[in-house]
C-alpha cells in the first residue's frame, strides 16, 4: 500500500527531474513496457485514479467533480479519473496519453473521450478482441494463445504507431536492443511482484 499511496509523489519527483511522463490508459501493460524502453520516461495509469476516492474515503471530491462534468453515478468508479484531470492535483498531466480502444469498457472509453475534450490529446490505439480464425487463418502466439493473422498484424502496426509517438516525444530511437532491454526490465519487475504475492 505504501508503494501505491506514494505514486503521486513519485510522479511529481519525475516531473521535477524533467523526465517524460506517459499516461497509459486501459492497456494492462503494453504501453508502459514500450515507454520504459526509452531513457527518462515514467509511465503510469491515470485510470488508476478510481481508487483515490476509495482510499481517501471520498474526501477528495473527485466523484463530485465528475458529476458536475456530466459523468454521474451511472458510470463506473473510473470516472474519478475525470476529476483528477480537472483538478491536476493527483498526478502531473502526462506528456503523452495513450488509450486503447476496441476490446475495452464502454464507460472507460466515454470517460477518456471527455478527458480529451478537456484539452488533453490522446493517442488512441486499437486493441481487437482476440479470436481464432476459421479457414486456417490462425497463428500461435509466443504465449501459446491463438489469434487471427490479421489481428496480429493490426496490433503490430498499432504498437509501431505508439513507438513512433514515443520516439517523437523523447527524441530517441527505439531499436531492437532498446526494446529488448525495456522488456527485460518489465519482466524483472513482474518477477519481483510475483515473489511478493
Amino acid at each position: 500500500w505504501n508503494f501505491l499511496l506514494t505514486e503521486e509523489q513519485r510522479l511529481r519527483a519525475a516531473r521535477d527531474a524533467r523526465r517524460w511522463i506517459v499516461g497509459a490508459m486501459k492497456d494492462l501493460g503494453t504501453v508502459p513496457v514500450l515507454a520504459y524502453a526509452f531513457d527518462d520516461v515514467v509511465a503510469f495509469y491515470p485510470d488508476g485514479a478510481w481508487w483515490i476516492p476509495c482510499v481517501m474515503q471520498h474526501s477528495t471530491g473527485l466523484l463530485e467533480i465528475a458529476d458536475r462534468l456530466g459523468v454521474g453515478e451511472s458510470f463506473c468508479p473510473v470516472r474519478a479519473m475525470l476529476g483528477a484531470f480537472a483538478t491536476g492535483g493527483h498526478f502531473p498531466i502526462p506528456d503523452l496519453l495513450a488509450c486503447s480502444v476496441g476490446a475495452v469498457c464502454d464507460d472507460f472509453s466515454a470517460i477518456a473521450q471527455r478527458v480529451e475534450a478537456m484539452g488533453h490529446p490522446i493517442l488512441w490505439w486499437e486493441m481487437p478482441q482476440r479470436s481464432a480464425g476459421a479457414n486456417g487463418d490462425a497463428v500461435e502466439l509466443p504465449t501459446g494463445f491463438i489469434a487471427r493473422r490479421e489481428q496480429v498484424a493490426l496490433v503490430r502496426d498499432e504498437l509501431r504507431r505508439i513507438a513512433r509517438a514515443l520516439e517523437r516525444l523523447t527524441g530517441q530511437r527505439l531499436d531492437e536492443a532498446r526494446l529488448h532491454a525495456g522488456i527485460a526490465r518489465a519482466n524483472a519487475v513482474r518477477r519481483v511482484l510475483g515473489r511478493l504475492r
